[in-house]
């Protein structure tokens, strides 16, 4: 699995989708324009049938007719990581097992616990709000 950071062909192709259908709300086109438009621009009927090229010309038309993409919500507020905060989540998951409150001390069942919570499953791969949480949710859970 790779880093969450890391975003594959696919998902910038979904992304880039999103952006398309996006815009044509936003622009309030009605079905048919928007097919026309397709047609115009990329010689396609279907958002699905572009190819990169396709998904850019699209997208540079989309901005020329007055669409301006939203900036990603929370931009540039990910905190970074303090050294021993992975080192932390590790050690109060170790304590919750001495005290009994989880069967599995293993990095896997720790992985596991993350997944489960929403965060990604590597203790590396948590930002510095993510990881916060995780150490925040792991006390309350050791003083229950």
């Amino acid at each position: 699995m790779r880093p969450p950071s890391r975003r594959t062909g696919e998902q910038i192709r979904n992304a880039e989708l999103a952006q398309i259908h996006i815009a044509k709300a936003q622009l309030g086109w009605s079905e048919d324009e928007y097919r026309d438009i397709l047609w115009t621009v990329a010689r396609v009927r279907s958002a699905k049938e572009l190819d990169w090229e396709g998904r850019k010309k699209l997208l540079d038309h989309l901005k020329r007719c007055g669409w301006k993409p939203a900036a990603p919500k929370k931009a540039g507020t990910i905190k970074p990581v303090a050294h021993g905060q992975p080192g932390l989540v590790r050690s109060l998951w170790d304590e919750l097992h001495a005290a009994g409150k989880v069967r599995d001390p293993s990095d896997k069942a720790l992985g596991s616990w993350l997944k489960r919570n929403g965060w990604p499953e590597r203790v590396e791969w948590l930002d510095g709000r993510q990881i916060n949480s995780a150490i925040e949710a792991l006390k309350k859970w050791l003083d229950r």
